[in-house]
């Protein structure tokens, strides 16, 4: 009996120190599979093909996304906390991760930045860093009379502050600039290391703090407050996910544009619509149409035919 609740709690701990995937708001035209495992290294491309773009995504997820009836918005919090220590939140699905690496979404940046460049896609990142954008978007924060994002934050300042002063932004902005939906798929970055620093500072005794169940419950509100604000901006029609791990931040987006260094091919360079689609269904419709009429018109010809008449066509 002993062995059995000595399991038991084993597996219960793995399973809390675990990476997960935590859907927390997705569109009608989104079915998520019933069941699945990926790694982290593969959330990008599962984030990819729900955004209507052709990628490497585990097989269960190939079907996930309506063909023509896209999300407009990909909106990913991607929470660093050690062991059990991330939030939790109701949701509509929670997948497993199996942790290989740090979640990685400089190749989806750079991918819908490069592929949608024409249509001014809106691509933002936030952090303790401030708020980093594709289209360079200049998004001051109003909260509490806090001054501009881009300039530099006070030394003493913590990075939950920090983080929270990004995100209050970006929902201020979000909020006077509704129009930001333009048909084109956006991308919006929210990263939350905060926790991982604080044990960091706190080592041993941070774990059962009450600094870190603040900080918890106000990140939980954070997430609450911006998905009902990306619900109402775009009507519904955007993708809200979670990823939790205890990896190390890898490189920014915005870091990672500003290099000389080109993407990895993992993404086909069209999007599920294309003008083309009208062109090519003309080609295709027509040389049927004139392949049908040829036959027809050659197998009346034979059934009319009089093989005494026209015995050597006949032969």
């Amino acid at each position: 009996m002993i062995c059995m609740w000595l399991l038991s709690s084993f597996l219960l701990t793995d399973l809390a120190r675990c990476a997960s995937l935590t859907f927390l708001h997705v569109p009608k035209s989104v079915h998520l599979p019933s069941t699945s495992t990926p790694f982290t290294s593969e959330v990008s491309s599962v984030a990819g093909t729900l955004m209507g773009l052709n990628t490497d995504a585990p097989k269960e997820w190939l079907n996930s996304g309506d063909l023509f009836q896209r999300a407009e918005a990909m909106v990913v919090f991607d929470i660093v906390a050690p062991d059990h220590l991330k939030p939790n939140l109701k949701s509509l699905k929670t997948y497993r991760l199996n942790e290989d690496s740090t979640p990685e979404f400089s190749t989806l940046w750079l991918e819908i930045q490069k592929t949608f460049s024409e249509n001014d896609p809106t691509l933002i990142e936030s952090s303790m860093n401030g708020v980093n954008s594709g289209n360079d978007i200049s998004i001051a924060s109003t909260y509490d009379d806090t001054p501009a994002l881009f300039a530099p934050g006070s030394s003493d300042e913590l990075p939950l502050d920090k983080e929270t002063k990004a995100t209050l932004a970006i929902k201020s902005w979000l909020e006077q600039n509704k129009s930001v939906r333009n048909g084109v798929p956006d991308l919006y970055l929210f990263n939350f290391e905060s926790l991982l620093w604080i044990v960091e500072q706190q080592q041993h005794t941070a774990t059962n703090s009450q600094e870190v169940r603040d900080a918890i419950v106000k990140i939980e509100t954070l997430i609450k407050k911006l998905t009902d604000t990306f619900k109402n901006v775009y009507d519904d029609n955007c993708i809200v996910l979670m990823v939790s791990s205890s990896g190390a931040r890898s490189r920014k987006p915005r870091q990672l544009s500003m290099s000389d260094k080109e993407p990895e091919n993992s993404y086909t360079r069209y999007s599920f619509y294309s003008q083309d689609y009208a062109v090519t269904f003309n080609i295709i419709f027509w040389l049927m149409f004139s392949f049908i009429i040829t036959i027809m018109f050659i197998g009346v010809g034979m059934w009319t035919m009089s093989p005494g008449r026209d015995s050597l066509i006949y032969q």
